[in-house]
């Protein structure tokens, strides 16, 4: 029998354009923060900026 690969596509708008809604949303990202984690994925791939990649890296090896 094949190995069956699941796959969760999550988007959102950009929170950087809005700020005072990224405080309203708190609770639900931590809570889609946590479904993530619990899914445990094994790739993960983001819409970031270019010019901020070193930032990304940094962030990722804190939480990683």
């Amino acid at each position: 029998m094949a190995e069956v690969t699941e796959i969760i596509l999550v988007g959102t708008f950009h929170f950087e354009l809005q700020q005072e809604i990224l405080t309203d949303k708190q609770l639900e990202i931590k809570e889609l923060v946590n479904h993530l984690a619990r899914f445990k994925p094994t790739k993960i791939a983001v819409e970031w900026e270019k010019n901020k990649q070193e930032e990304l890296a940094e962030n990722y090896a804190k939480h990683n």
